[in-house]
C-alpha cells in the first residue's frame, strides 16, 4: 500500500524528501533505492493520507446519516373481512334440490 502510493505521488514524495530530510539527486522517475532510503518520509505520508481518507468517508457517513428523514413504517389496516358463511351439509343441499335421498 506505501509502495502504491508513493508510485501514484511520485512527485510529491520526492519534494517532501528533499524538504523534511534534504534529499537530493532527486529522480524523476520512481526508483526503490530512493525509496528505501526515505521509507519513514513514504509511510508517514501514506498514513496521513489514509487518515483523510477514512475522516472524509467518516463526514459523509454523517451528512448521509443526518440527511435521512425519518419514515415510520406502518403498513396500511387490513380491510375487516366478511364473517365467514356457513356451509351447507349435503343434506341440506339435497333437500334445496329437492332430492329425499342420494343414490351414485
Amino acid at each position: 500500500m506505501v509502495l502504491e502510493y508513493c508510485l501514484g505521488n511520485w512527485e510529491d514524495f520526492v519534494r517532501r524528501a528533499k524538504r523534511e530530510a534534504g534529499a537530493f539527486n532527486l529522480p524523476e522517475k520512481p526508483t526503490l533505492g530512493f525509496l528505501v532510503k526515505f521509507v519513514g518520509i513514504a509511510v508517514t505520508d501514506w498514513q496521513a493520507e489514509s487518515a483523510e481518507i477514512a475522516r472524509r468517508a467518516e463526514r459523509a457517513a454523517e451528512r448521509a446519516k443526518a440527511a435521512r428523514t425519518p419514515v415510520q413504517s406502518v403498513a396500511a389496516p387490513a380491510p375487516p373481512r366478511a364473517p365467514a358463511e356457513r356451509r351447507a351439509t349435503k343434506e341440506e343441499v339435497f333437500a334445496s334440490l329437492g332430492i329425499k335421498e342420494f343414490k351414485p
